[in-house]
């Protein structure tokens, strides 16, 4: 008799988290003993429909007929909410987008009421979402013996509360720090380091097993590079010669003690005093400044500050492997970019946008990160250091080989 295969399901939304999974998904696909699925949200539906099969690829709207009874009106929560949540340039369908909205609104409701849940969904928009009963039924349907997230709020993080409500393992990959909120909180945790371990038992994590494996991503990030041809990527678009700096704005965001968003704020008065520095480091050092968003973003946004000035770039066909490698120096607030950025020897700025306001991450304020505390201290910065030609010292903050270790992990918690 054949022995009935173990089902691990991946649930994770665009940018980093999917590219995460997506390399353990990938590392699994033809174990004989594992069925792989993956529930992709938002922004990562186009990527992983493109990459895998039907009977790994598992939308949203693949469950749409367990819920036949309420559909009309998830509906029309999600046809209300499109207006102001519909991104077109993620190559996401308008019906995907609906869906995943009136889920949602429609989990808000049922952990609330109608009225309840309009105010606090006026509020804290998408923030108060946590579709922690939506998944508990699909879960059921689905009956994975190991839930796999990353570290992102919403439907990632209601995944893991049911899949403890129903007994199914978890298990989470942590893209950086620690510093996440909710507080990762999965069975099994996969850290980048020891230290990480410690942190997350200091803020009240003594529940969950942790591993001190690494990174995926920065794996993939040190081999991709070291792989491209960088003078033909530059030469292609214009650029041999130029120095180069890679910027990631971020949105506005400003953040409580437990680094949840408590607000975001209109970013014009910021985005102009940022972008009059980068203006005055192009001209004075000649440097080209490539625009790139995050995922989450839009770079409409910020055409308005780089218009008719030929130093700036935005550059949508650049991998982000292949912007950070034509890229000297890189910055952003506190994006995942940076930390790429650092492992592959790049000089990697980091600064508090709003100094009266927590910074969202504390490791990066220290080296290997050139942090600045507000921006008067990053026009000094970046004055400084693109003069100084000192190639980055790295400490060893991450282990490598961590896709290996977590399939092997993975094959352990399914036996």
């Amino acid at each position: 008799m054949q022995k009935q295969k173990k089902k691990v399901l991946f649930v994770g939304y665009g940018g980093g988290h999917i590219t995460i999974l997506d390399k353990i998904a990938e590392s699994l696909i033809n174990e004989d003993e594992l069925d792989v699925l993956i529930l992709p949200l938002n922004g990562a539906i186009p990527f992983i429909k493109k990459k895998y099969d039907e009977a790994v690829f598992c939308p949203l709207s693949k469950f749409a007929s367990i819920f036949d009874k309420d559909i009309d009106k998830i509906l029309g929560y999600g046809s209300s909410l499109l207006t102001e949540n519909y991104n077109p340039n993620i190559g996401l369908s308008k019906f995907e987008s609906m869906f995943y909205l009136g889920l949602s609104y429609y989990d808000l409701v049922l952990q609330t009421d109608e009225e309840t849940a309009a105010e606090i969904y006026s509020k804290r928009k998408r923030q108060a979402f946590y579709p922690y009963n939506v998944l508990t039924t699909i879960f059921s349907q689905i009956k994975p013996d190991l839930v796999i997230t990353t570290t992102s709020p919403r439907f990632e993080s209601a995944a893991l509360k049911a899949a403890k409500g129903l007994g199914i393992q978890s298990l989470q990959i942590l893209d950086l720090f620690g510093d996440d909120y909710p507080v990762p909180s999965a069975d099994h945790i996969v850290v980048m380091n020891q230290s990480v371990s410690e942190k997350l038992r200091s803020r009240g994590n003594i529940e969950s097993k942790f591993y001190p494996y690494g990174q995926p991503i920065l794996d993939e990030t040190i081999e991709t590079i070291n792989s491209l041809d960088i003078e033909r990527l530059k030469r292609n678009r214009g650029l041999s010669g130029k120095k180069i700096l890679l910027f990631g704005p971020t949105r506005n965001y400003v953040f409580n003690e437990d680094l949840s968003i408590k607000a975001e704020l209109d970013g014009t008065e910021m985005n102009n005093s940022i972008f009059a520095i980068l203006d005055e480091v192009a001209e004075k050092f000649g440097i080209q400044i490539i625009l790139r968003p995050h995922p989450s973003d839009h770079a409409d946004n910020y055409i308005k500050f780089i218009a008719d000035k030929p130093h700036y770039r935005v550059c949508p066909d650049l991998s982000i492997y292949e912007a950070i490698a034509i890229s000297d120096y890189v910055l952003s607030y506190s994006s995942t970019i940076v930390v790429q950025s650092v492992v592959s020897n790049k000089k990697s700025f980091t600064f508090n946008q709003n100094p009266d306001e927590l910074y969202h991450w504390p490791e990066l304020s220290k080296d290997p990160f050139i942090y600045s505390s507000d921006l008067d201290e990053l026009r000094n910065n970046l004055m400084e250091n693109m003069e100084n030609r000192k190639m980055v010292e790295l400490t060893s903050f991450f282990e490598k080989g961590a896709v290996n270790k977590i399939k092997i992990l993975i094959k352990k918690l399914t036996k």
